[in-house]
């Protein structure tokens, strides 16, 4: 069965990737309105994702939260983040980047992560498994905040490149490509503040949650993840307040995105894949 939603999910994917390329090459004005087709597809397609992430992560042998369902899970909250924000903002067009990159991290999960069960997982994982569905229901809401704060701040990562990408080709005068689709650059700069600022208060509440919970900091393998993500917390806060008390924008502001998205990669996907992947815990 999730074969099936994992074949539509891909599939719509590529035909709402498709409807917006259409739309981009025709000689249709970026302004003239949404595609019905595109809506439509793109609902189908996050509709399909989430229901093969609820079958792969709820199973009959526990909860499976490895790092592949992490990132499935990050592709789909992504993709529904840009569907909604694409309701009163012209930012469709970020869709040729997050749909397509939603089909890679479905294909990454199929492909290389093991299904939960007895005769094809760990007792380690399956013991894993157990934990966390034994877990208060406070510290599962911390794992999903967390995991949104994570989706809307690479958004924030994705639009800080097109800004600057934007903001080069506007001064040499060499608009083209995507970059010509995308709202003017004013706008997809207010965008991009109201994105991270949206994350970084996510990401606040997962740490508060996240870290009342926290026993011993050493033994739960968590001196990595607390420390980049504080650090992460740190660098986006200062963006923040530099924004609103200083003005800081532009290429100012993209590398201090850049550096607390890194920091917070390192925190979220690089602890879960070492500890998963190669030590095994």
């Amino acid at each position: 069965m999730n074969t099936y939603f994992l074949t539509f999910s891909i599939i719509f994917y590529a035909l709402a990737s498709a409807a917006l390329v259409r739309r981009a090459t025709s000689r249709l004005s970026a302004n003239t309105g949404h595609k019905p087709e595109f809506w439509v597809l793109g609902l189908g397609a996050v509709l399909t994702h989430g229901v093969l992430l609820y079958n792969g992560i709820f199973t009959r042998y526990g909860i499976d939260l490895e790092v592949f369902k992490a990132l499935s899970m990050v592709g789909w909250l992504m993709a529904i983040a840009i569907l909604v924000a694409a309701i009163k903002q012209p930012v469709e067009y970020l869709a040729l980047i997050l749909f397509p990159l939603a089909i890679f991290v479905i294909v990454l999960d199929f492909l290389l992560a093991p299904e939960l069960g007895p005769a094809l997982h760990s007792t380690n994982l399956l013991d894993k498994s157990a934990r966390i569905a034994s877990q208060p229901w406070q510290l599962k809401v911390h794992i999903f905040v967390s995991i949104v704060a994570y989706s809307i701040l690479s958004i924030a990562l994705i639009q800080s490149v097109l800004l600057a990408i934007q903001d080069k080709l506007l001064h040499n005068h060499r608009p083209n490509g995507l970059i010509r689709l995308l709202p003017p650059l004013q706008v997809m700069e207010n965008l991009f503040f109201k994105i991270v600022t949206i994350g970084f208060i996510l990401l606040t509440v997962g740490l508060v949650i996240g870290i009342s919970f926290v026993k011993d900091i050493a033994a739960q393998h968590l001196i990595h993840k607390t420390v980049l993500s504080i650090i992460a917390w740190i660098l986006f806060g200062v963006l923040l307040w530099g924004h609103w008390q200083y003005g800081w924008r532009g290429k100012f502001a993209i590398r201090w995105v850049i550096a607390g998205f890194i920091a917070l990669m390192l925190g979220f996907i690089g602890t879960k894949t070492v500890l998963e992947l190669i030590l095994n815990r």
